[in-house]
């Protein structure tokens, strides 16, 4: 019999008002707009009513709220001493059928599923008077999931998981018996305070899916939407015909809000949710949270798929979720355990049973020439014992670059070999010992596929894979399945790409020595094909087993790697909650100083490790290219070893130095008593620039005047005969009467000029050293010679040959300066500017015999071609007569010498120990030992400066001074010095 909805009298069907208070009688649709704001509902009176009709079975104590459909009230049970939950359908709705229906499939649907994370239903009634609908319910103590979530703030990865997975298992247990709970959302879900369980309430919208409850009464009708929109699926929100995949889409909202703290979208109006849900894209829930698992992210994200059918069902949800021995996969299976992941180990004896086949193929197809003997040998080492001298030591050279080549070459194929023999043994034997226990576990039932999955096992989660279990559980079947193939194929390829490798190299072995095939003693034994059919086809498998572990990457995603869950304070209090012994103690949690200090001694330890590693590996890299620079070192420099020994003995036997001062002596000036001091202010005042108080320049280019003897002999004859332009003679009279060349005369009449100290720094205005002073001198000794042919054109040939004597005595002045460039620059100008002038005018006097003096004086004058190679001399420390003869011949310019005895620390290259420790206590003993006997002013001196480049290149470099010891000698010692001289003995730095 219906009820009134607001007195709850009775009243016959046929009636539209109540007769006792006049209410409409009219039944009542419930929409989504209805159950957003609950009508007013009288509490006081529904708990007297309850009192009345449930005492003395269950004792009303208090309201805990009111919903769309009814309220709900706090209630004990004396006789279980325990606290129930009593949910009354509101009186205004106890009329309308619908709403009755709905109310009691509540009942029935939360009765019919058993499980832990479900609220139970104990019992069903209605009010003795009023009529009204009841159910007696489990009471959870403990907040709605919204408000735990509220309280806890940031929901850790650990908890979101436990949560998540409950509601899911309880879902799955709802949809196991074809029922749809329609409503998932956090005022749904209650959270048991003293346990933090999970609790999914409210089944009262959930309907049938089975066809069998067809003849039932439908709750809703078409157009009538029951939900809450902003976690309704889209299908829901469409109207259209929903299934358990609408609740898994409702739990990827709730738990994207669970884990991110916000909604996937945003909207104002009911009709503003349903479009988000029906055409916008969420943002991945990795981007919101990228220290989130990518597992449980891609999961969630999966939830939230538009299509139901790309969305997980709610029993994956949960073993993805919430792991456990009922959701699990047993993996390994039982008796199975001794094989996980042997593959692996069998992949890498294999691999190094492929690089040891390697090494031996190309030591066997590329063997040195050194090992090879073609038919003149004989002759060859006959031919080259009729040499003597130099061609001995040159020989010497080819002979260590073959012992060194053979060192290489032996070593590689030693190497290749051992690794080869001793992994091929290896992987026969474990190869043997695996399949013969397949073949064992093969008779009691299990499957080849499973025991190859197992094999093949790399990481322990091919059982993950295969159950679609905890991060798996976000992958569909099909993409698992292309996995575990995957890794099938990748041990496969491996493992018969090394068993190729070794099977094709033993047998091209024993059919070579059996005859089959080219090759003999002294030439290589596997040609071009050979190691072609070796390495070839095992190459190809290789990179396909390559591919197959990249496809396998791609396939995995963001689950190619483990990801560890983030603990929080409440995990470690929990998890020594849990314990049921007091074997350990709960320690006290340490202050955040101590962490921080713990942090920071963690740290440094890890820089400490990676700083010794990377010394070590420097080292061995460092060191392994000292040895190798130092054999090409040996190679490089013998050949101008040689020529430089050619020259020696040129300037041994033909003295061009004092040959061509001895010829320039009679036309050497007259030597005026000039002061030192005065004649080297004037060599100052020449080399100095206009603005730093120097003469004034020369205003054409000299640099291109009279370069050959040629060109001389053509011009003395003209200025002799006249034939000089007018422009000309007047361009080389103001060149004769150039302040510079008055200047250079001046000088050359004096018997002593300390050329040095005219190029140092002196005061504020003069000149550093620099090439620019050799520029000037060179300069008015041109100009000097030019305005000889002035003097030849005047008809003065005496005064011309005087100016051209006094370019020699310049020369001679250079010569005697212990420094290269000024060296050089003396050879240059004795031979263009003072022998070649010389003998081209002498020749044009007719006096052809002095001209052949000159000329040939002026052919052996030139220095500095063949001197590349003096660090050779060097390299046996031992052994360093012909080097201290060179050195110390006074017949050489003191330049060329302190320049060759700074040579002599480049030496050292030839020695891998002194490239890594700086030259030896040896060579600095008989390097300053040469020094003492050069006779050179500053020897020493220039020796030491010349040492810093070796030994402490950095602060040489810098201008400063040695440190003498502490963090940065060390440093510089160590890393930087060796690393330096390893530049200083390359082949770039052969142009110095």
């Amino acid at each position: 019999m219906p009820y009134c909805p607001e007195c709850s009298v009775s009243v016959s069907d046929d009636l539209s008002e109540c007769p006792e208070c006049g209410a409409s009688l009219e039944p009542v649709e419930i929409t989504v707009a209805d159950t957003a704001e609950p009508s007013h509902l009288d509490l006081d009176r529904l708990e007297q009513t309850l009192k009345s009709s449930l005492s003395p079975t269950f004792e009303v104590l208090r309201p805990l709220g009111q919903g769309g459909m009814g309220a709900v009230f706090l209630a004990k049970e004396p006789a279980l001493k325990r606290l129930v939950a009593v949910k009354v359908l509101a009186p205004g709705l106890a009329a309308d059928r619908r709403a009755r229906a709905r109310f009691e499939r509540e009942a029935r649907a939360a009765a019919a599923i058993s499980h832990p994370n479900v609220v139970r239903v104990y019992a069903v009634g209605e009010t003795k008077r009023s009529k009204l609908p009841y159910i007696v319910m489990q009471y959870v103590d403990g907040p709605n999931l919204e408000e735990w979530r509220l309280r806890r703030g940031k929901v850790g990865e650990r908890d979101a998981r436990r949560v998540i997975g409950e509601v899911a298992a309880a879902l799955g247990a709802a949809h196991s018996r074809d029922l749809v709970h329609r409503d998932v959302k956090p005022s749904n879900v209650l959270m048991e305070t003293e346990s933090g369980r999970a609790f999914v309430a409210d089944f009262g919208v959930s309907a049938a899916l089975s066809p069998t409850h067809t003849d039932e009464t439908k709750l809703t009708e078409t157009g009538v939407l029951l939900g809450t929109p902003p976690f309704m699926s889209p299908e829901q929100s469409a109207g259209k015909e929903l299934t358990s995949k609408s609740d898994v889409y409702s739990l990827g909202v709730m738990a994207y809000q669970l884990v991110t703290a916000q909604l996937p979208y945003q909207a104002n109006s009911p009709m503003g949710w349903a479009a988000a849900h029906m055409h916008d894209t969420p943002t991945p829930t990795g981007e919101r949270r990228p220290e989130l698992s990518p597992a449980i992210a891609h999961l969630v994200d999966r939830c939230l798929a538009k299509s139901p059918g790309n969305r997980p069902a709610a029993h994956e949800v949960a073993k993805g979720m919430l792991p456990s021995l009922e959701t699990e996969v047993e993996w390994p299976p039982p008796g199975l355990k001794w094989l996980q992941g042997r593959a692996q180990a069998l992949n890498r004896i294999g691999l190094v049973a492929v690089v040891g086949a390697v090494l031996a193929t190309l030591a066997l197809t590329f063997v040195p020439d050194v090992l090879r003997v073609p038919a003149s040998w004989l002759g060859r080492i006959q031919l080259v014992s009729q040499f003597a001298g130099s061609a001995v030591q040159f020989d010497q050279r080819v002979s260590d670059v073959a012992v060194l080549s053979m060192f290489f070459w032996q070593g590689t194929l030693v190497v290749g070999m051992a690794m080869l023999l001793l992994a091929t043994i290896a992987f026969l034997s474990g190869a043997f010992r695996i399949v013969e226990k397949l073949l064992r576990q093969r008779r009691l039932g299990w499957r080849m596929g499973t025991l190859c999955d197992v094999l093949v096992d790399y990481d322990g989660r091919s059982g993950l894979v295969i159950g679609g279990t905890q991060d798996f559980a976000s992958l569909g079947e099909a993409r698992r399945r292309r996995i575990i193939y995957a890794r099938r194929a990748f041990n496969l390829l491996i493992i018969v790409a090394a068993a190729w490798i070794i099977a094709v190299f033993l047998a091209q072995v024993v059919l070579i020595t059996a005859g089959f095939g080219s090759g003999a003693l002294g030439y290589a034994l596997f040609d071009g094909p050979d190691a072609f059919l070796i390495l070839a086809p095992g190459g190809v498998l290789l990179f396909l087993a390559s591919a197959t572990r990249v496809v396998e990457r791609q396939l995995m995603g963001p689950l190619g790697r483990r990801h560890s869950l983030e603990a929080a304070a409440e995990d470690v209090s929990h998890w020594y909650a849990s314990l049921q012994t007091d074997i350990r103690r709960t320690p006290a949690i340490p202050d955040e100083r101590h962490i921080r200090n713990m942090t920071w001694g963690s740290r440094l330890l890890q820089v400490l490790a990676a700083v010794a590693l990377l010394v070590f590996v420097l080292n061995l890299f460092v060191g392994g290219f000292a040895a190798f620079n130092a054999a090409k070192f040996t190679e490089r420099h013998s050949p101008r070893t040689v020529t430089l020994l050619s020259t020696l003995q040129r300037i041994d036997a033909n003295g061009p130095i004092d040959s061509a001062i001895a010829v320039l002596t009679s036309y050497a000036p007259s030597k005026s008593p000039i002061p030192e001091a005065t004649a080297t202010s004037w060599l100052r005042s020449l080399i100095l620039a206009e603005a730093n108080g120097g003469l004034q320049p020369y205003q054409l280019e000299l640099s291109s005047f009279f370069n050959d003897d040629e060109a001389f002999i053509t011009v003395f004859s003209r200025a002799q005969r006249g034939a000089i332009p007018t422009d000309t003679v007047a361009l080389l009279r103001s060149l004769a009467l150039h302040s510079r060349t008055i200047q250079l005369r001046r000088i050359a009449h004096a018997a002593r000029v300390n050329v040095m100290s005219a190029i140092e720094t002196s005061g504020d205005s003069a000149l550093p050293r620099s090439p620019s002073y050799s520029r000037r001198i060179m300069e008015a000794a041109r100009a000097n010679a030019l305005a000889a042919v002035f003097d030849v054109y005047q008809g003065q040939p005496d005064s011309a040959i005087s100016r051209l004597g006094e370019n020699g005595a310049i020369g001679e002045q250079l010569l005697s300066t212990p420094d290269l460039l000024l060296n050089r620059l003396a050879t240059g100008l004795l031979r263009n500017h003072a022998l070649l002038p010389l003998a081209s005018l002498e020749r044009t006097q007719n006096r052809t015999a002095q001209s052949a003096r000159l000329r040939n004086a002026a052919h052996h004058v030139r220095l500095g071609q063949g001197f590349g190679g003096m660090a050779g001399l060097t390299v046996d420390v031992a052994d360093l007569d012909r080097f201290r003869s060179a050195v110390t011949d006074p017949r050489v310019p003191p330049g060329y010498r302190i320049s060759w005895l700074g040579q002599g620390w480049a030496g050292l290259c030839a020695h891998p120990r002194e490239i890594l420790q700086g030259p030896s206590e040896e060579r600095r003993t008989a390097l300053y030992a040469i020094a003492d006997s050069m006779g050179v002013e500053g020897a020493q001196e220039l020796l030491r400066i010349s040492e810093l480049m070796w030994s402490q290149p950095v602060t040489s470099e810098m201008g400063g001074q040695p440190p003498a010891g502490g963090w940065a000698r060390l440093v510089e010692d160590a890393f930087l010095g060796p690393i330096y001289r390893l530049f200083l003995c390359s082949p770039l730095e052969d142009l110095r």
